[in-house]
């Protein structure tokens, strides 16, 4: 792919599991319109033990850590995931910017 965007024109729309991270997250969640998982913001679980279901996560402590890296999207890249993404935006809570 050239482009990120041309790699989520393609991943978004796939079923191929190797492309899975390009899916939009609202497709595990709902099912027809009915929220079929519970779900909650990553980010807000950080430096938390938290409880779902049987299964305890300790956010205190990561795997690997990692430098954050931060991205700059041309306009055009970030049009196109608003496009794709806008429903997980919306559904999620969280703005275009």
């Amino acid at each position: 792919y050239e482009t990120l965007g041309d790699y989520l024109k393609i991943a978004s729309k796939t079923t191929k599991h190797y492309m899975a991270h390009g899916i939009p997250q609202h497709r595990f969640f709902f099912n027809k319109g009915k929220q079929i998982v519970a779900w909650g913001k990553i980010e807000e679980a950080e430096n938390k033990v938290v409880q779902i279901g049987p299964i305890t996560l300790d956010m205190r402590k990561r795997a690997n850590e990692q430098k954050e890296v931060e991205v700059e999207f041309d306009d055009k890249t970030k049009e196109i995931i608003w496009d794709i993404y806008k429903k997980d935006f919306e559904l999620f809570g969280y703005d275009a910017t």
